[in-house]
């Protein structure tokens, strides 16, 4: 057969058109996603190495284990995408390989009264799995929306529905958001704003937040490992879509320095959250004036004492303990290196200046407290050149010391030479804050058994 420049053409269509099907087929399943999702994870579950208990399955394993997974009617070998929309609903995304393998398998579940019957509506399938999962699907995906309430099931439904709906242009797809996660490698990587984190643990993604900017403006890319241990590592850094904002983000995080180390045993390993820095002072004092997270915490202290001229002597390793996570008792430690003990001339100005109902008194050599009906700090400076404060007198006086309940090895072995490093405890759980409780209930399913959180800055 001759082949002509027509006909040559004719094929050269045909396979553009192939393979634009192809590839609207391959991801069709993420225009579920919903578009304003500020937080989104990308799961490559064949290519992620196997942890305790967890081969990447680990949410399938969890919710379909009475079904079986190969009969689940899901594409296993699809990303699985976890998302927290605006409203901070959290959900995941997956590829549906067959729908009829997928009634069949609910209505397994049905049967041993693990979920609700299935519900037809139009195009799509909903259920309720375990009272606390909504879930909905057509022939392209399964939206899973949870942990919730008996009073919030309906809305979820409807927003599944809604979301299940979306065409190319309506979802996550189109969004800078998206684009950013798929230049990213790595069987599980992260993109997210800054604000979909409370905001006193959102210090780390925030650390060089321009002056004039918001959370929202800032995001973090990151790829992710679970370990063995319990640990799930996250290395990332932050960015802006903003270019002004981007640079001026850039500016402030180069001036962070590689962790020397000092403090990795003096905090304790029961602390909620620990950050480690490494700073120069002067530079450090404009980072934290930008940084709406930090002011929060520090917020107290600063009623009637001068953080700025405490933070002006710091010159090393820098480290930030929360105890634990209580709106009105945020349990808060630090201990610093410093180049200088000059803000102890100001004690005295501090003790005069009180505001009414606040007072500073002595206790010791170049060692203070800060009380209030609201505010209680102790703090000082060592001989050694070291800052020490902490809501707990205890703590205040013992943190230049080993801590007697110190953080793993395993873990303190990621701070050292980093620019920044969060750890973030999850296995105490989160007492009444709902939403650090919702997340550690969805990553528990999806990671295994996952008891500290790293996220380093390099």
């Amino acid at each position: 057969m001759k082949l002509t420049g027509k006909s040559f053409m004719h094929i050269l269509v045909l396979m553009s058109c192939i393979c634009i099907n192809l590839s609207c087929s391959n991801d069709d399943y993420t225009n579920a996603i919903p578009a304003n999702s500020k937080a989104i994870i990308s799961i490559d579950a064949g290519e992620m190495e196997p942890t305790d208990g967890n081969d990447g399955k680990g949410i399938i394993s969890a919710l379909f284990k009475d079904c079986g997974i190969d009969e689940s009617g899901l594409d296993l070998t699809s990303r699985i995408y976890l998302f927290e929309t605006a409203e901070g609903n959290l959900g995941a995304c997956m590829k549906v390989d067959d729908s009829d393998d997928l009634n069949t398998c609910f209505e397994k579940l049905k049967e041993k009264g693990i979920c609700d019957k299935v519900i037809k509506k139009r195009d799509f399938n909903f259920t309720l799995l375990k009272g606390s999962w909504a879930i909905g699907y057509n022939d392209k995906a399964m939206l899973i929306q949870g942990p919730i309430l008996p009073a919030q099931q309906a809305d979820a439904i409807r927003a599944i529905g809604r979301w299940l709906k979306q065409e190319d242009d309506e979802g996550i797809k189109s969004s800078p958001l998206f684009e950013k996660l798929n230049s990213i490698e790595g069987s599980m990587i992260m993109v997210a704003q800054a604000d979909a984190l409370p905001e006193k643990l959102s210090i780390p993604f925030t650390i060089g937040q321009p002056k004039g900017s918001d959370a929202s403006q800032i995001l973090i890319a990151a790829s992710m490992t679970a370990t063995k241990d319990g640990c799930m590592l996250i290395n990332g850094n932050t960015f802006s879509l903003n270019k002004q904002v981007d640079e001026g983000l850039q500016k402030s995080t180069g001036k962070l320095r590689k962790i020397n180390g000092r403090y990795t045993n003096n905090i304790s390993g029961k602390s909620l959250c620990s950050i480690f820095m490494n700073v120069n002072g002067p530079d450090f004092v404009d980072i934290a004036h930008n940084n709406p997270a930090l002011g929060a915490l520090l917020a107290g202290a600063n009623t009637a004492i001068d953080m700025d001229n405490i933070l002006r002597c710091v010159n090393g390793d820098f480290a930030i303990s929360i105890g634990s996570y209580d709106e009105n008792d945020m349990k808060i430690s630090m201990v610093a290196q410093l180049a200088n003990r000059n803000f102890l001339k100001d004690v005295d100005y501090w003790k005069k200046s009180c505001p009414a109902g606040t007072q500073i008194e002595d206790c010791g050599k170049d060692y203070f407290h800060l009380k209030g009906s609201e505010t209680s700090l102790w703090f000082g400076a060592s001989d050694s050149n070291e800052f020490f404060a902490s809501s707990d007198n205890d703590i205040a006086t013992n943190i230049l010391k080993p801590s007697l309940h110190p953080i793993p090895r395993s873990i303190t072995k990621h701070i050292q030479g980093n620019r920044l490093c969060m750890i973030l405890n999850i296995s105490g759980g989160f007492g009444d804050n709902k939403a650090l409780s919702n997340a550690a209930d969805i990553i528990k399913p999806i990671f295994g058994d996952i008891k500290t959180i790293i996220y380093t800055l390099k």
